[in-house]
């Protein structure tokens, strides 16, 4: 929810929704602290070992992952409060801003049903995904 209206703001220069991202990042924070600190508290209590202890694993590092995801968001967000300055539309066409947004999100949805899922398939189309956003990431310097 925090990158969808992080792109959301950035593209229609929404403060008010920018800044609302602002406020929801100490939400994000205080969840992922709360997951990591469950987490080791299972590892600790429980003494996992083989599927149980990967799944832990697994769950800390998806964990880190997204709290990130939620400080890129954050960031965009920044720079609409605090730069407000439009980026000019034809800039963001030929650095192709838009459709690494949608890759992005997409690549989020993909995980998430292959997570819920069991779902090695679907998990593959996010590797790539990632390549369409390496490929534009490099083509915009």
């Amino acid at each position: 929810k925090q990158l969808v209206n992080a792109r959301d703001a950035f593209f229609n220069h929404d403060s008010d929704l920018a800044e609302e991202v602002l406020h929801t990042e100490n939400r994000v924070n205080a969840l992922d602290l709360k997951i990591d600190r469950d987490c080791e508290r299972f590892i600790a209590l429980h003494n996992p070992v083989a599927s149980d202890l990967r799944f832990v694993l697994a769950l800390r590092k998806i964990n880190f992952d997204l709290e990130r995801v939620g400080d890129h968001a954050y960031g965009i967000s920044n720079y609409i409060v605090k730069i407000d300055t439009q980026i000019e539309p034809r800039l963001l066409e030929r650095m192709r801003v838009e459709e690494m947004f949608a890759t992005a999100l997409s690549m989020l949805d993909d995980i998430t049903l292959a997570y819920t899922e069991s779902d090695t398939k679907v998990a593959r189309k996010v590797f790539k995904k990632d390549k369409i956003l390496n490929d534009i990431n490099m083509k915009s310097f």
